[in-house]
């Protein structure tokens, strides 16, 4: 990068008595280890695996959009039930619309479980929705 003047930078550049630029052909710093090693753990926090919510929708013949259009007037996004199918974690609220409109669909038998389509518990917003947990069983 040229200043000013003309020539070329070396260091970095004092504006207001602040450094405000990185020096010459200095490269950013490779992440450390243990970044990616968070970075993995997050990401299993995350993603839970193909959930049976997907074997499910392939067993009826359905796609994403017939799905939202049963839940039209609960909000359900088509980008909602993508993330449910992949694996995403989804709030309980979600996972709740998904299931709510599962069970709309015509002449389908018996009513469509939790378990059925998620192999996990969504976190709900509200603490009171939640399970209780284990101490608090054991207490009551």
């Amino acid at each position: 990068m040229a200043n000013l003047r003309g020539g070329l930078r070396s260091g970095p550049i004092e504006a207001r008595g602040r450094v405000t630029g990185p020096y010459v052909g200095e490269r950013r710093a490779p992440r450390s280890r243990s970044n990616a090693q968070a970075s993995a753990v997050s990401n299993l926090l995350v993603n839970v695996g193909v959930q049976p919510i997907d074997a499910l929708m392939l067993q009826l013949g359905l796609r994403n959009s017939d799905l939202v259009h049963l839940a039209s007037d609960l909000g359900l996004t088509h980008k909602q039930v993508a993330k449910a199918r992949r694996g995403r974690r989804l709030s309980l609220r979600i996972q709740n619309k998904i299931i709510t409109a599962l069970n709309r669909i015509p002449n389908l038998g018996a009513p469509i479980r939790h378990e059925d389509c998620f192999t996990y518990l969504g976190k709900a917003s509200n603490p009171r929705l939640q399970e209780p947990k284990e101490k608090e069983r054991g207490s009551a």
